[in-house]
């Protein structure tokens, strides 16, 4: 049972009902509490009838559950600013929260797992009230807020003792919390969770589909315990603050396995962490499920089916760059075909497939794996991004030696994968022998036909196909625009030209469609969704 208190009048009520002491001699004490604006308890206590042990008793009998006399009490502040905690005693906690809030409190008794209940329905409904997202004070007159995890303006490591970090983030009522955030995350089909320091706050936001989401901020007094129990669960230094570090969290969520990638980041205000959902269930696995025009389709399924050669697939972070590069893996996968990659981290685990992970503190760059990965007779190899002169280098070599080399380059299109290989270093003969193909893509959301409300995401490909000609101006050091003109010539559209299909087609709108290309894509679609 959950008793919300109105002041007096209910522990009043609650005495009565277990006939402790006589109505009349109840409500005299009860007029003389209302009169003197004092908790009734402090009367019965002054006047004699009952000691704290035994109103204490009394009062938990007749809620139904027993709490253990002289145990640390603790509660819980939600946003409608009710004060869950066992102690029937806490009417003074709940003035001074009403004095220091600057807005009524009300106080509800219930057992400990009563409470845990209410906060666990507030942080995994996203509709409902309850939830941690008021700023609390740190303590009130005796009452110890579960929010107590205590406000470190100065993120050095001894500020807080490592013992109380721990203990705090051990809370049920940040359990619960954290739990339901992470949970929410991955059935909300999010690739990213934030928690971001702001103010005396710490703000939660939701990347769904490309366009991040405010949720209810945590209040002041909980990130430390809400950040500690991220790190915990990644096996993090919950102390270090003042150095990034990275870790994975493994969830179980609807009866699957869901990994998320952590990583810490020490600001003026205190630690952001973000969370990359890696949800085996959430990404297409087939290159026919991408939405690729069939001529793409099949120009990128031709390049990778060569023995030999560089495909390239381009595009800013969070294009779908490796989800397509997975794909590609995938139809690749046989039994007579060894495939190795190198990557930074490994997002998705391939069976048949030997992944590693590139450790650059430990030595391991793209660069010293690719090299190693060489020694150990593979026919394809995915490099996770080219980023330097030793990786492209070596990249291209690979190819150019019997070997399939699949990586990602950021560049804005497809044509800018080929300048971008000649400014890290490698010769234009190099890059016009090695390269089978570059898939320059963005992502957008898709418009749903029966709401036309946006759901899901689609992709925006810009397929360069590769041939004699083209191999001949690479080789001679043409301009990248001259470049384009020629691939334009053989086919190539261009990502802004898909975009404006997309539109015409009722897929997405000229908003969304607009953010792959600076040209105005949907100027010239008449009728198209905005």
């Amino acid at each position: 049972m959950i008793l919300p208190i109105e002041r007096n009048r209910a522990v009043r009520d609650a005495l009565a009902a277990r006939g402790v002491l006589p109505p009349a001699r109840l409500d005299e004490l009860f007029a003389a509490a209302e009169s003197a604006g004092r908790p009734l308890g402090d009367f019965l206590r002054e006047s004699g009838l009952l000691t704290r042990p035994e109103l204490s008793a009394e009062l938990t009998a007749a809620l139904g559950w027993e709490t253990k006399v002289g145990a640390p009490l603790r509660g819980a502040l939600d946003r409608e600013s009710r004060l869950f905690t066992p102690d029937p005693f806490a009417l003074e906690a709940l003035d001074d929260l009403t004095f220091k809030l600057g807005r009524e409190a009300t106080l509800v008794l219930g057992a400990p797992d009563q409470q845990v209940g209410a906060l666990l329905r507030g942080a995994r409904d996203p509709d409902s009230e309850v939830g941690l997202a008021r700023r609390a004070p740190r303590q009130a007159r005796g009452l110890e807020l579960v929010e107590t995890a205590g406000r470190d303006d100065d993120p050095s490591p001894g500020s807080v003792p490592n013992s109380d970090l721990l203990a705090q983030s051990s809370t049920p009522s940040v359990i619960i919390l954290v739990d339901g955030l992470l949970h929410r995350a991955v059935r909300d089909r999010a690739s990213d969770l934030h928690f971001e320091p702001a103010g005396d706050l710490l703000q939660v936001r939701l990347r769904v589909d490309g366009v991040l989401a405010l949720l209810d901020p945590i209040p002041s007094g909980l990130e430390l315990a809400v950040i500690s129990r991220l790190k915990v669960l990644a096996n993090l230094d919950i102390a270090e603050r003042r150095l990034p570090q990275d870790g994975r969290i493994r969830l179980a969520v609807d009866g699957r396995t869901v990994d998320l990638r952590l990583s810490t980041l020490p600001t003026w205000s205190g630690e952001s962490v973000v969370l990359r959902v890696l949800d085996p269930g959430a990404v297409r696995t087939g290159l026919d499920e991408f939405g690729m025009p069939p001529d793409v389709l099949a120009g990128l399924s031709a390049a990778i089916a060569r023995p030999h050669g560089l495909v390239l697939v381009t595009g800013p972070t969070g294009a779908g760059k490796t989800t397509t590069l997975y794909a590609a893996l995938r139809r690749l996968n046989q039994p007579d075909v060894r495939i190795i990659t190198i990557e930074d981290p490994v997002e998705y685990e391939i069976d048949g497939v030997m992944q590693v992970t590139a450790n650059p503190a430990a030595g391991l760059g793209f660069g010293s794996a690719l090299r190693a990965m060489l020694r150990q007779d593979p026919d394809v190899i995915m490099v996770g991004e080219i980023r330097d002169a030793e990786t492209a280098r070596i990249a291209v070599q690979a190819s150019l030696t019997g070997h399939l080399v699949l990586s990602t380059l950021h560049t804005n299109d497809a044509v800018g994968a080929v300048t971008r290989l000649i400014d890290l270093g490698v010769e234009p003969y190099l890059v016009a022998a090695a390269v089978e193909g570059v898939l320059a893509q963005r992502l957008v959301r898709r418009l749903d036909p029966a709401t036309n409300e946006f759901k899901g995401r689609t992709g925006v490909f810009e397929w360069m196909p590769v041939s004699n000609a083209w191999r001949d101006l690479v080789a001679s050091g043409t301009t990248g625009t001259a470049l384009r003109e020629h691939c334009q010539s053989q086919g190539m559209r261009a990502l802004s030209t898909e975009a404006r299909r997309l539109v015409g087609e009722g897929i997405t709108t000229t908003e969304e469609a607009a953010r792959v290309s600076a040209d105005e894509v949907g100027a010239d679609v008449p009728g198209g969704p905005r």
